[in-house]
Order: C-alpha cells, then structure tokens, then sequence
C-alpha cells in the first residue's frame, strides 16, 4: 500500500531528476553540442526510456535490458555511440554528433553553464 507522503517522495524525485536532465539538455543546445531540440520533450523522452528498461531489468531479473541505454539515449538526440571501450582502444571519443553542424564532441555540461541557466538548475 503507498502511502502519500512516499508517493508525493517518489514524484518529487522524479520531477527533479527530468528538470536536472532538461538543464543538461539546454547546455548541449546551447554550445552546440546537441542538435537544437526541446528540452522538456526530450528530458522526458530520455527519463521514462530509462525508467522503462528499468522496470524490465527488475521484472526479468536481467541486467542485458540496461546494456544498450547509453546508444539508445544518446540516439534519441542525434547522436552515435561507440563503446567505451572499442573507442578508447582507438582514441576517439565515445559520443560523436550525427548532425555536420555539431563540431565538439559531448562533455559534461556543469563546466560550462551560462548565468542564466545557473538560476533554473534544480540543484539549488
């Protein structure tokens, strides 16, 4: 049985961790690193892609469900993955931009964060 104070825990978690994941979205767009999209459509695309294999990896007992997350999000936004360590054995990155218009490869995106953005991020 839920409770409501866990239920209103658990969305809360949830809605901070989406609003986390659109931040980082908006700094790609904004570098250049991300082809242009919506945040808020994509947060939410790559969160409930990820809450899905979750659930299937708990409900199979199976952790092969999780393996292919890191290409499968990275695809939703336009972007290839090679593995870790296929790519490191050559020197290459392990995100590369499908689209010629985005020239860096990926990075995190706390080391450049714009002012503006700085006030929206949910980790305040």
């Amino acid at each position: 049985q839920r409770t409501p104070a866990l239920l209103s825990k658990v969305q809360e978690m949830n809605a901070w961790s989406r609003r986390y994941l659109e931040t980082t979205l908006r700094d790609g767009y904004a570098d250049g690193t991300i082809r242009q999209g919506d945040p808020t459509d994509d947060a939410k695309s790559i969160f409930l892609h990820v809450q899905g294999a979750l659930l299937q990896a708990r409900i199979n007992d199976d952790l092969d469900a999780l393996r292919s997350l890191p290409s499968t999000c990275l695809a939703l936004l336009g972007l290839d993955y090679a593995s870790p360590r296929a790519s490191e054995s050559q020197g290459m990155s392990t995100a590369s931009p499908k689209k010629p218009h985005a020239k860096k490869a990926m990075k995190p995106s706390v080391q450049k964060r714009s002012p503006a953005l700085r006030s929206s991020s949910p980790l305040k």
